[in-house]
Parts: C-alpha cells; structure tokens; sequence
C-alpha cells in the first residue's frame, strides 16, 4: 500500500526544513498516512467570555469550550460568533500536528452595542455581515426575521444567496449601529427571470426529469431558471431508450423539444440502411452475371 509521510517536529512544528535552535532539544518523528486516509488532530477551543458560537472554516462547530477534530497539517481558521453585548475577536488561522491537540483561546472584548433586525419578502435568507474595515470573511448572522445586538459601528450586511431569486441590492448593504438604538432593514428578493421548456413526445404521457427531479409527464410546459438544464425521458417497455439531452433556457424564451419513441426492431425505423443493404445485394447480382 502507498503511504504518505509527514514529518514532525516534538514541540509540534511541521516544517521539516526549519532553522534548529540547538540550546533547545528537539526531535523529529515520522507519520505514516495510508493513501486516502486523512490524518487529524485536536483544536481544544476556548473563549472569554464562555460559552461562545465557534466556527471552524466557516462551518458552525458548537459553543466553547469545545473540542474540534480537524484535517492535520493543514491551515484552518477559527472564528468566534456574535454574543449579545460582546465585540467578537478576528478569524485566527493555525494548524495542528498528527494526533496533536492545540489549545485556542480567544477573548471578545465588552463594548457599546445596538440592535439589528433584518427581514426580507417574500422569501427568508440567510444574513451575513461584518465590521467595515475589518479583515476577514463576513459572519453569519442568522436567518430572517433576524434579531442581533452588534458592535457599534458601521456594519456590511450581506444577503445569501436564495434559489430562484435575485438578492437585495446593493448587496453588501452599509448600515450604521448606534449604542442602545434599534437599526431595521426591509429587504425584497426578485424572482430570477425564468425561460420555458415544452417537451412533447410520441407516444405521450411520458415522465420526464429535468436535473434529476420529475418535473410531470408529456406534453410538458414548465418555467425554469435561466441556463443549462439535463433532460432525460422516461424508459419505456418495448421501445429504445430516448437520449439525455442538454438545453440552454433563455430568459423570455420558449426552448421546445420533440422527439419520437423508436420500437425495438421496428425495422420501418431503419429506413437509412435499405438503400445500402440494395446496393451491396446489386452488386452481388451483378458481379454473378458476369460469370
């Protein structure tokens, strides 16, 4: 079996070729990975104030204090959530050694806060937003009716992404929070212009699926989202199976498809290899004559 090495200092650097203070002792140890295995270690995670919303590459992970199982040797960022009345720390990148744990604290300091409330039609969504100026990716807020207490400050509230709809705009959106006041924001999703498909087959009343789900049976019409689509027919007994085809819909447009069902050894449906099977059988007669 192949397996992958990785090299690890005993103060648990993992940089082989770092420089070596030699007044300090240090050994390096070998980790033997099996091919598409992934090797882990521990981030012990803490927080003041405790318990706090943590985030481990922008996925939730829990509340502090909180073991995480991470990918080893391998860059990883940690980021504290939004608690009531508290200015969160900034994202904090570190990595661990195989089967090491390394011990992440991280303070939030108590500041002046205000509210935010967030709502959107006709469709909830998830909200992020971050300080302006800060580094880092926006955090997750929550999803809509949204009630939060934030720094204060000038914040950039962005929309998620919601299926079938155009987000808010603009979009991040500055709103400024002021101590102790309440700032609302009322936002509306626009449906994305849509294209129409129609499908009709013979024979009809034939299932169809568009991108894997069943969208209803021949003669079909049915709006879609503007840009590839995979449609795929319904297998029929006694007949060969019609291809998978992609269409590209077009906003305001109508994209048709008609296709025919062909019966299995329905010789008339083979019509393009007669004339060939003529020539081939005339050249025989022909050549015979000859003789």
């Amino acid at each position: 079996m192949v397996k992958y090495i990785f090299l690890t200092w005993s103060d648990g650097n993992t940089n082989p070729s770092r420089p070596v203070n030699t007044s300090v002792p240090l050994t390096l140890s070998a980790t033997y990975q099996p091919q598409g295995q992934i090797l882990t270690g521990i981030f012990h995670i803490t927080t003041t104030p405790s318990p706090a919303p943590i985030f481990v590459d922008d996925v939730y992970v829990g509340e502090s204090p909180i073991d995480v199982p991470v990918e080893a040797n391998v860059n990883h960022t940690v980021t504290c959530g939004i608690l009531d009345g508290w200015v969160p720390p900034g994202p904090y990148v570190t990595m661990v050694a195989v089967n090491g744990t390394v011990n992440i604290h991280r303070s939030y300091t108590q500041g002046p806060s205000g509210f935010l409330q967030v709502d959107t039609s006709p469709v909830t969504a998830n909200i992020y937003g971050m300080l302006k100026g800060a580094i880092g990716d926006p955090q997750f807020l929550g999803t809509t009716p949204l009630n939060v207490v934030l720094a204060v400050g000038t914040w950039l509230i962005y929309f998620g992404a919601v299926s079938g709809y155009e987000p808010p705009q603009p979009n991040p959106r500055e709103v400024p929070i002021y101590s102790g006041q309440i700032t609302s924001i009322f936002a509306v999703y626009n449906p994305v212009p849509t294209g129409t498909l129609t499908v009709n087959t013979d024979p009809f009343s034939v299932n169809i699926y568009i991108d894997g789900e069943l969208a209803g049976k021949t003669p079909l019409s049915i709006d879609l989202n503007p840009g590839p689509h995979l449609v795929q027919f319904e297998e029929l007994d006694g007949y060969n199976l019609l291809p998978d085809r992609t269409v590209n819909i077009v906003s305001g447009d109508t994209t048709s498809i008609e296709t025919t069902y062909v019966r299995r050894g329905d010789f008339n449906a083979m019509w393009l290899l007669i004339p060939l099977v003529g020539v081939a059988a005339g050249a025989v007669l022909l050549k015979k004559g000859k003789k």
